[in-house]
Parts: structure tokens; C-alpha cells; sequence
């Protein structure tokens, strides 16, 4: 079960913390060199993407953050780190 997060920006680091099959909390830390967040932009803006809009219709781009939110922790979380759900 996930805890919390946490972005390291001086070392790249997302540590997540979690509960293991045990009780235990344990960290595990993961390598995220270029934290990306998604922004409103222009209808017009030839790197807006093309798939998804903000929740009111809004068109939106992936640009490079230092300090990732929530919700790029989520997406990282659920679609690059899989084996996380999976504790060893």
C-alpha cells in the first residue's frame, strides 16, 4: 500500500514509501531525471497533445518541471512503475 511521495530535486530522485506484505514501511527510491507536468495551452500549439484535454476542455502540453505535482506522481506511479504495485 502507498504512504507518501516525495521528489528529490538535488539528487532526481522520486522515493516513494510504502507498506510491504509484512506491515513494515519501507522507501524505494526511483531515478526521475525530467519530471514533466501538463499545462493548458493554446488550441493552436503545435505540442499540445493530441489524446487528452484538461477536465473543461482545454488544450494541454507536456513541458519539463523541476518540482513535479501530484498528478505527474500519479501517472508516473501508475504507468511507469508497475513493478511497485508488486513488492517483492
Amino acid at each position: 500500500m502507498l504512504v507518501d511521495t516525495q521528489y528529490l530535486p538535488s539528487t532526481k530522485n522520486l522515493v516513494v514509501s510504502y507498506v510491504d506484505k509484512s506491515g513494515n514501511i519501507k522507501l524505494k527510491y526511483y531515478k526521475w531525471p525530467n519530471p514533466k507536468k501538463y499545462v493548458v495551452c493554446d488550441d493552436e500549439d503545435s505540442e499540445k497533445d493530441q489524446k487528452y484535454k484538461s477536465w473543461d476542455g482545454k488544450s494541454i502540453k507536456l513541458v519539463d518541471s523541476p518540482y513535479p505535482n501530484r498528478y505527474s506522481i500519479y501517472e508516473i506511479i501508475a504507468f511507469r512503475f508497475r513493478q511497485f504495485y508488486l513488492d517483492k
